[in-house]
């Protein structure tokens, strides 16, 4: 007896190559991925899809494009709602950025790597994480580490905190 094969439906995004391939190796590696079960990427996707409007056609795969398969909720049926709005990939492409910047940070920003070459760090980061070695990728992910260190920086997370004030120092005095 032979099983039926259900049809696959997709969400295209169009992303940077290095968010891209960082997301294929987070996911497993395997093309069209699948969020984790209960993540909050799947949550983004419940949330926005919505049935297909009559005027408009469905996306198609591009070769840049990441292929994402739309998972079966208890509410929503990928046969039925598999429509996904520009305004739903602005957020889940939002959150991607988002996951990417904390993972990038919390692989990076360790004391034991203080004074070594940030170049060196990233490209290792690189290859750790399946992101494709080339000037492109290690410029813009440069760039954001950059940015969330300079923000690190001006927020002046790495002051003392338990500094005294002025008046608590006039009580010692005489």
């Amino acid at each position: 007896m032979e099983t039926e094969v259900k049809p696959t439906y997709c969400v295209y995004l169009e992303i940077d190559p290095y968010l891209r391939q960082w997301i294929i190796h987070y996911c497993g590696g395997v093309i069209p991925i699948r969020f984790p079960k209960n993540s909050i990427e799947n949550i983004h996707l419940e949330n926005g899809l919505t049935k297909l409007p009559a005027h408009i056609k469905p996306d198609v795969a591009t070769p840049t494009a990441l292929a994402i398969v739309i998972p079966e909720f208890k509410v929503k049926s990928p046969e039925t709602y598999n429509y996904f709005p520009k305004a739903a990939k602005y957020e889940l492409i939002k959150c991607l950025r988002k996951n990417f910047r904390l993972d990038l940070w919390n692989s990076l920003h360790r004391f034991g790597w203080i004074g070594k070459r940030r170049d060196k760090l990233i490209e290792a980061y690189m290859e750790a994480n399946g992101i494709e070695v080339n000037d492109t990728n290690t410029n813009a992910i440069l760039k954001i580490y950059q940015r969330a260190y300079k923000t690190f920086l001006e927020n002046k997370a790495y002051t003392r905190r338990n500094k005294r004030s002025k008046n608590s120092r006039k009580k010692f005095r005489s």
